[in-house]
């Protein structure tokens, strides 16, 4: 936040009646916590994916519901001011499941946010973007992808361009491929696509720019690699042609979860693993160079389950690292959060 404090978001089965709701929190810069909401959790299931700063010091959450809105899932848009307290709710969708699964700031305090749709579109489903205005409403919405199932993972904006990524399924074949798509802002229309297959089942999870323009896409390819899952690195150009790509992990699962840009133009990469670490699967912060070379790489969690989720990087070049836990905490899955330096070190 711009004071320095942290937001996190998810969803809670501890304080929705057994059901999941939406959940957010606020920790001031040494971890304390200020406040937490429990939201929605009237029906399983609610939940928030990606915690937006504003600039006024609230935040903008989006997710999915099935308390709200007209469908089996709904895209899900709240505002919460400083205090944590609800400005403004919106829901988005049709008759049947819409998520919304990653969103990014508009420089005009809207919000790009991007998922999947099978209320609309030309397939079981279809990658969905929706812009809104500052006050949560649709400027417009677009759809892409066949008469198969398509959807989005990530969004990143910088400098009046967006781009999405996530998956496509591609008629007559029995995989999934990386998808890439960079839209025009003002009408959400695809400037380029891209479609990227390295073992017939890869998928795209997250997406950043990079500092000379250049766009970072982190997905999971299931061969090819070292392991089961693997990392597989993406850099294209601004028109979106292929830099360079490389493969990162072990002889068992590992998966990326998010991007985070660095100043020099490499960036930090949030995976799970399960071919390092303590537990059964860990958190797994890799730096990597703007040429795809690992500078660094730190695995934590404990015996059990510790996945991650956001990693983002602070103004003094430290990062935070947020997602959930097994092998530590009051139960069974809780909310986890780490504030490392700039080599990761807690």
């Amino acid at each position: 936040m711009p004071d320095g404090d942290v937001v996190v978001a998810g969803k809670t089965r501890s304080h929705g009646g057994g059901r999941a709701a939406g959940w957010s929190a606020r920790l001031d810069p040494g971890g304390e916590t200020r406040w937490t909401r429990t939201i929605g959790g009237a029906r399983a299931t609610d939940g928030f994916k990606r915690g937006l700063p504003r600039a006024d010091g609230g935040t903008r959450l989006i997710g999915q519901t099935r308390s709200e809105g007209a469908g089996e899932s709904d895209g899900w848009l709240l505002d919460l001011n400083a205090e944590g307290n609800t400005e403004r709710e919106r829901v988005f969708g049709g008759p049947e499941n819409d998520r919304f699964v990653d969103a990014a700031m508009l420089a005009d305090g809207g919000t790009l946010a991007v998922g999947f749709t099978a209320s609309y579109g030309a397939g079981d489903r279809d990658v969905w973007a929706v812009r809104t205005d500052a006050e949560g409403r649709a400027v417009w919405q677009r759809t892409f992808g066949g008469s198969r199932d398509d959807g989005a993972y990530g969004v990143a904006v910088h400098d009046g361009r967006a781009v999405v990524v996530g998956y496509t399924r591609t008629d007559g074949e029995a995989g999934y491929d990386v998808w890439a798509a960079r839209l025009d802002l003002a009408d959400g229309e695809a400037v380029w696509t891209r479609t990227l297959d390295r073992s017939g089942m890869d998928a795209a999870t997250s997406v950043t720019f990079a500092g000379d323009g250049d766009v970072v896409i982190a997905a999971s390819t299931a061969g090819g690699g070292f392991g089961r899952d693997d990392i597989w690195l993406i850099r294209l150009s601004a028109d979106g042609d292929n830099v360079w790509t490389r493969t990162l992990g072990g002889p068992s699962a590992d998966t990326p979860w998010s991007l985070a840009p660095l100043a020099d133009g490499g960036v930090v990469v949030a995976a799970s693993t399960q071919s390092y670490g303590a537990g059964s699967a860990d958190a797994w912060l890799l730096n990597v160079d703007d040429n795809g070379a690992v500078r660094w790489q730190r695995t934590y969690g404990g015996e059990l389950w510790d996945w991650p989720g956001q990693v983002a990087v602070r103004p003094d070049g430290g990062l935070l690292m947020a997602g959930y836990t097994t092998s530590l905490g009051a139960g069974y899955e809780d909310v986890w959060v780490l504030r490392l330096d700039a080599q990761g070190r807690l």
